[in-house]
């Protein structure tokens, strides 16, 4: 998993006029190209930085638990180094994530949420947001911003025209007053505020959580006989969702 370097050095033929020539221009022998990697000077290859990369974000493994399993099989790997990696990958597939931000643009909607995380600061932690936007059946994009403003979300979805589920933050709203994106409520968040009056007031609570559980997970198709909602354009979805919603 770790680069060998191995620079073939060819000795030119003293006795052809190629390496006389070659002499008398100051040059003793020919090298070849070292091999390209991923991080340039970087001993990493391919394989080594793609596996630290899955462990971290696909099987949720810290770096320091990395950092004792290549020890225990007698790789000496700092967690420090690991992280020198990730940020120089992320900035070499900075135009695949780019690409794919062109693509979920595209798409019929789009699925926004914020969380606050803690950032080391020398004196005291401070807190900043990570941004999470799902392009339904094809992307899921990170971003990262100090503040959970209009600004963050004016950078995260410059240029965005359709519809958005989201919460009710009112760090959005400014987007649904120009007309170009088209508010959709997210039933998770609204559940979970029914969820949390269940203490003070069980009863309206718990009609409305039973409305919710009651909305259909499957939509009937035009022959009448039951058909996942997934994958299917919304047009086609949304007058069968539409006439059973008012049974609800």
């Amino acid at each position: 998993m770790l680069a060998r370097i191995a620079r073939l050095e060819h000795r030119l033929d003293r006795r052809s006029g190629q390496g006389s020539a070659a002499r008398q221009a100051g040059a003793g022998r020919a090298v070849d190209e070292a091999l390209e990697r991923p991080i340039v000077r970087g001993i990493a290859g391919p394989g080594l930085l793609a596996k630290t990369v899955v462990y971290r974000w696909q099987d949720h493994l810290p770096v320091y638990r990395q950092e004792s399993i290549h020890a225990r099989d007698g790789l000496e790997l700092a967690r420090s180094t690991i992280c020198g990696w990730h940020q120089q990958l992320a900035d070499l597939v900075e135009r695949v994530v780019e690409a794919m931000l062109r693509d979920a643009f595209t798409q019929p909607y789009l699925c926004v949420d914020a969380t606050g995380i803690l950032v080391q600061a020398k004196e005291q932690c401070r807190k900043a947001h990570f941004w999470v936007m799902v392009a339904p059946e094809r992307h899921v994009i990170y971003r990262y911003s100090h503040k959970h403003d209009s600004a963050a979300v004016d950078q995260l979805l410059a240029g965005y025209k359709g519809h958005l589920v989201a919460d009710a933050h009112s760090v959005y709203d400014h987007l649904y007053k120009q007309g170009d994106v088209i508010e959709v409520g997210c039933w998770a968040h609204g559940r979970r505020y029914f969820h949390k009056a269940l203490g003070s007031d069980p009863a309206r609570s718990e009609h409305g959580l039973a409305l919710i559980r009651a909305l259909p997970r499957r939509t009937p198709s035009p022959d009448g006989h039951p058909q996942k909602t997934r994958g299917r354009p919304p047009p086609e979805v949304a007058p069968h969702r539409r006439r059973l919603f008012r049974l609800v």
